[in-house]
């Protein structure tokens, strides 16, 4: 005899039940596995009840909002209603990806791989319908590949790689990260981020050149005080050595020090240039943008630092109070605490590091 699971209360059942053996199933947000139960639809004076009768299998599912039961002969509902969802998970690579598709009722893995390239992504479109839910993690190509994902399936999740890396399991191959990602998809377990619009994404990208720009020009005016300091001229910390460099200077140096710091030089003020033109479109971009408006009229705010406070936070609604905002920048203090033990250290660091 089939063992008797449980039934999970349902608002409303779909038609008439006709006979046995017919296969009831829900719209669901995720399923452990099939189960067999003795029971018929409750009558309408008992919608939450189960009758003792003929056994019919069923689902067990999670009860989630605008959720209810259809009838299905094979894939399709009798109602017209979609297929069942259809669980991927995607672990992206600079070259390929591999992906997995996990069927929650017969517990089964489906791996595949296909190349990071434009046709490569065409054809794995071509197998997506409105059924699909697909999680990734944010990485490398994440975003478009959100973009490019989004029109075609139901759902597409980013999930976040510094909380999956806590959930891991010390594993990690291809197989094992597609597979986690589906099935954490699949049982609803799956921590998500917040996917920012494309306008705010493409100044976040603009932030990050910048910042690389000026990573680059530091390099050079080290080079610049690192040749001045072995010919005996000390500048004052922090200083830049191109305010300090005179003519007369550069004339008594030895030729190849006077070659590297006229290099040097030319090539910062390029990067000035550079980092003058991105952010006049940094600016050309948020023009009339209310918050970064905002945002200008408080001290101690320029436009970039107000581009980036728009650009990082996103929407604030996301945030239910302004510790949630210091976790998300990194700037709340890492905390110990086991027992009688607590220590409150520096802060953690794990927003972003522009």
């Amino acid at each position: 005899m089939p063992e008797v699971a449980e039934v999970f209360p349902c608002s409303q059942w779909a038609g008439q039940w006709q006979g046995a053996g017919r296969r009831a199933c829900r719209e669901f947000t995720w399923a452990l596995e099939p189960a067999v139960v003795f029971g018929r639809p409750p009558p309408a004076s008992r919608p939450h009840g189960i009758r003792i009768g003929k056994p019919v299998q069923v689902y067990v599912v999670r009860i989630a909002p605008r959720c209810h039961f259809l009838r299905r002969l094979g894939g399709r509902s009798e109602e017209g209603g979609q297929y069942m969802p259809r669980y991927l998970g995607l672990d992206l690579h600079r070259r390929y990806i591999h992906g997995c598709e996990w069927t929650p009722e017969t517990r089964q893995e489906r791996h595949f791989r296909f190349p990071n390239t434009r046709n490569g992504w065409s054809q794995f479109v071509a197998t997506l319908d409105s059924s699909c839910w697909v999680a990734m993690e944010v990485t490398g190509n994440a975003f478009q590949a959100y973009d490019l994902l989004s029109p075609h399936a139901e759902k597409v999740l980013l999930a976040n790689p510094i909380e999956l890396k806590r959930l891991g399991s010390g594993r990690h191959t291809d197989r094992v990260d597609a597979a986690r990602l589906a099935k954490m998809l699949a049982l609803g377990t799956l921590p998500t981020i917040w996917v920012p619009p494309l306008e705010v994404r493409e100044v976040r990208i603009l932030l990050r050149y910048r910042e690389r720009l000026k990573s680059t020009r530091a390099r050079f005016l080290n080079q610049i005080r690192a040749a001045l300091r072995r010919n005996g001229y000390d500048l004052p910390a922090r200083a830049n050595p191109k305010l300090h460099l005179t003519q007369e200077q550069l004339e008594v140096l030895p030729p190849a020090e006077k070659a590297l710091i006229l290099s040097a030089c030319r090539q910062a003020d390029a990067l000035n240039d550079e980092i003058a033109s991105i952010d006049g479109e940094i600016a050309r971009r948020l023009q009339g943008t209310a918050e970064v408006e905002l945002l200008l009229t408080m001290t101690g705010f320029g436009p970039i630092a107000a581009a980036a406070i728009w650009a990082y936070i996103g929407d604030p609604r996301r945030f239910q109070s302004p510790k949630q905002v210091a976790r998300y920048a990194g700037l709340d203090p890492s905390v110990y605490q086991s027992g009688d033990l607590s220590y409150h250290g520096r802060v953690s660091k794990n927003g972003k590091c522009e």
